[in-house]
């Protein structure tokens, strides 16, 4: 049957896409100029979203704004008016998405505030243009009901590092029936019921004509799930557990095509468009339900789904409901000028790809139960904040085989968002406990080694790493992919010594382990070759440097959504390539970009906040923006201090960062000398065998001193730095030729 002859011939099934008072996923572009001569702006941006508003007036903007309780809100604004952000924080503040534009790049400057939520600051209208976009489509694609799954070759890859809305559809769909079925979660359930109907009545085979029956029910389920709210999903624990075995016992009859109506937004058909042939599931229970009035709105596009299936038993023929793990193959789209069908098949494709990934994770670590495992992929999914919720509820009915690792992973929920002190406690525990064995304990240690890196304990966490590889050593394969964990850490430590040569030995060796062991493809190899792009980056080889990121990003974006950690680490690491061959403007607007996933991922405040800051100082001292990039150092220095103890070694660095601003942009080496000699002072007391640092420190001391033409003080301290290197590195490094050219600049002087 062609789509024309559907359009006449078959009586449609209607619902809506969405509730009808969530305008949660809406979108206002506000823009913000000081007049309306932008027709070029005006026409592109409403090709890119429905609702543009323009203003003019400051006091209108902020009325429009203060009016919208629901939308999210874009501003653009124009440099003319850039002070005005920072003088009504408290309106501006509420805003989703901040995008500043100069219309002259001589006046171009960064700016960067803990309290707003700056996208980037741009002079050129492609770099805007992306960004804006880019926003606009993570945005909706948070809102999209259906998750989608490429399938291609799933059975050849390993699975174990994969996080999308699909795999939590799957995992979520057993998690929850590992909850007690018991009174208490009952009487949690009643709590909400009770707002409107008599607990009385409710009894657990009635599950399916309850949810069919209550539109509030429908609604908050599906809203739940959307947004992956744990809290008020394990207050219906009870009731998800009631429904999901109901639907499980319904028998399957005879094969049968069902047909509906439903409204999609045009950025999901865009996103139907370009799936076709995956597969996908509902993030909810599907309902195929007569009688539902379709919204009108222009926004939004008239489709009809075809969907063949096994359909299930019912009373009341003209419901249809499919399970939150049912999975559907988008077959193909057909579209003419009067109507746009697509077609789904039920597909057993989710069960298998499910039991992959189970398959894959046990292949790491043996013992996980599925429930402790969902866990793990919110983790992967960097929604850190939602798997400590579910550990903590997980950890008041656990059993004793679940217990440590529980603990470990609410321990790598505090990891990720920078709360280290509660990391290691949670790792503490997870290693005294009685029931973890020995063979497991390594990947504690493991996490013990890597809080005590971002602490700035870099030799503290050399030991606990080698600890973790003896233990791995005892019960693994010299080609396991654990004993390629714990080489990959210790080249890191290698690195931050500044001992690029063995940095590059063990993460080489991480490299080839996880090439063989992944067969080429899997998340831990772009690690690894992110890693060894760094240490590339720092012997200043820089092409091949890139040809490694490069690498690492085809295999991520095979992974991993556009905002994932991963993808941030990616770009960051190619803005610094570029950065140090003197691309700037490309460099800053990966660093944009970077910034962006980390503030809304992390906090505006986070370690890797800071990390991106720096860089973007950088590329603002490259250009010769000397101020800015002072300010921005000063940022960064402030930022640390509120997570680090005072001698940590990126304290270090971003005061090295204030002192060369101060010597080389600001041409003042007397508090250059300052700020260097504070810096030598924190290095000696807190990295003392760090003499490649130390000697670097030197460096600049002579430098400041040469500068104010101290010349013999200044060849002293050069003389001080060479015989430092020449024990530390070999004849030939890069750096002692450094410190030999500052000897003869000094001695030419």
């Amino acid at each position: 049957m062609t789509a024309r002859q559907l359009a006449s011939e078959i009586p449609m099934i209607t619902k809506r896409s969405f509730p009808e008072d969530d305008n949660d996923g809406q979108i206002i572009i506000i823009c913000f100029h000081p007049n309306n001569e932008i027709e070029d702006m005006n026409k592109q941006l409403n090709q890119m979203n429905n609702h543009v508003v323009f203003h003019t007036e400051l006091e209108s903007c902020i009325s429009l704004i203060q009016s919208i309780k629901h939308e999210k809100i874009f501003l653009i604004i124009f440099d003319s008016y850039v002070s005005e952000l920072v003088s009504h924080i408290d309106i501006f503040q509420q805003v989703h998405s901040i995008f500043i534009f100069y219309t002259k790049t001589e006046d171009f400057k960064y700016l960067f505030h803990e309290q707003l939520n700056i996208i980037g600051v741009y002079h050129r209208l492609d770099f805007f243009y992306s960004a804006l976009e880019e926003q606009i489509n993570l945005i909706a694609k948070q809102f999209f009901q259906w998750t989608f799954y490429d399938q291609t070759n799933f059975s050849k890859r390993d699975l174990s590092k994969q996080s999308n809305d699909f795999l939590w559809m799957q995992l979520f769909h057993d998690a929850i029936l590992y909850f007690p079925h018991d009174e208490q979660a009952k009487e949690d359930m009643m709590n909400i019921f009770r707002l409107y109907a008599d607990e009385k009545l409710y009894q657990s085979n009635d599950a399916i004509q309850w949810y069919l029956n209550n539109s509030f029910l429908q609604r908050l389920i599906t809203k739940s799930l959307q947004r992956k709210d744990i809290d008020q999903l394990y207050q219906l624990r009870y009731f998800l557990a009631d429904l999901i075995e109901n639907l499980t016992r319904e028998h399957r009859t005879e094969n049968v095509v069902i047909y509906q109506q439903i409204k999609l937004s045009k950025h999901e058909l865009n996103h139907f468009r370009q799936k076709q042939g995956q597969i996908m599931s509902m993030k909810g229970f599907l309902l195929v339900k007569q009688d539902i009035v379709l919204p009108q709105r222009s926004d939004l596009v008239d489709v009809h789904l075809e969907i063949k299936c096994n359909l299930k038993e019912y009373q009341n023929k003209n419901e249809v409901l499919f399970d939150l793990n049912t999975t559907f193959q988008l077959e193909h789209i057909e579209e003419n000028d009067q109507t746009i069908l697509i077609r789904l098949t039920a597909v057993s494709y989710g069960r298998m790809i499910k039991e992959k990934y189970l398959t894959d994770t046990h292949r790491q670590i043996e013992n996980l139960s599925i429930p402790v495992i969902f866990s793990k992929l919110m983790c992967d999914m960097n929604e850190w904040n939602q798997s400590r919720k579910y550990l903590q509820y997980l950890l008041i009915h656990s059993n004793e085989q679940d217990l440590p690792w529980i603990e470990y992973f609410i321990g790598e929920t505090f990891s990720e968002i920078g709360q280290l002190n509660e990391a290691r406690l949670c790792y503490d525990r997870a290693i005294k406990s009685n029931k973890i064995n020995l063979q497991d304990s390594a990947i504690v240690l493991s996490a013990i080694g890597k809080v005590l890196y971002s602490q700035g304990k870099y030799e503290e966490a050399y030991d606990f790493y080698q600890q973790a590889l003896t233990i791995q050593k005892q019960f693994y394969p010299s080609d396991h992919a654990h004993i390629a964990n714990s080489l990959d850490d210790i080249g890191l430590v290698f690195g931050r010594r500044l001992q690029y040569d063995q940095a590059l030995d063990f993460l080489q060796q991480a490299l080839e382990i996880r090439e063989k062991y992944y067969e080429n493809f899997h998340v831990d190899i772009a690690i690894s070759l992110n890693n060894i792009s760094e240490i590339l980056t720092d012997q200043r080889n820089y092409d091949q440097a890139l040809e490694y990121q490069k690498r690492a990003m085809s295999i991520c974006k095979e992974y991993y959504p556009s905002n994932h950690t991963y993808i941030a680490f990616l770009l960051f690491r190619n803005g610094s390539i570029l950065y140090h061959q003197e691309i700037f403007e490309e460099s800053l607007n990966l660093s944009q970009q970077v910034l962006t996933i980390m503030k809304n991922l992390r906090s505006s405040g986070h370690l890797d906040v800071a990390c991106t800051l720096t860089h973007i100082a950088h590329i603002r001292c490259g250009q010769g923006m000397h101020e800015e990039s002072l300010q921005l150092y000063q940022q960064v220095l402030a930022l640390l201090v509120q997570y680090y103890s005072s001698d940590h070694l990126d304290i270090v660095h971003a005061l090295i960062n204030i002192g060369y601003t101060l010597l080389n942009g600001k041409e003042n080496p007397e508090l250059a000398l300052n700020v260097f000699q504070k810096s030598l002072t924190m290095l000696e007391r807190s990295y003392p065998s760090y003499h490649a640092h130390i000697a670097s420190n030197l460096n600049l001391i002579g430098n400041a001193l040469r500068k104010q033409t101290k010349f013999d003080q200044a060849l002293e301290i050069y003389n001080r730095a060479l015989k430092m290197q020449e024990d530390y590195y070999s004849p030939k490094h890069i750096e002692l030729v450094d410190t030999l050219t500052n000897i003869s600049h000094t001695l030419s002087s």
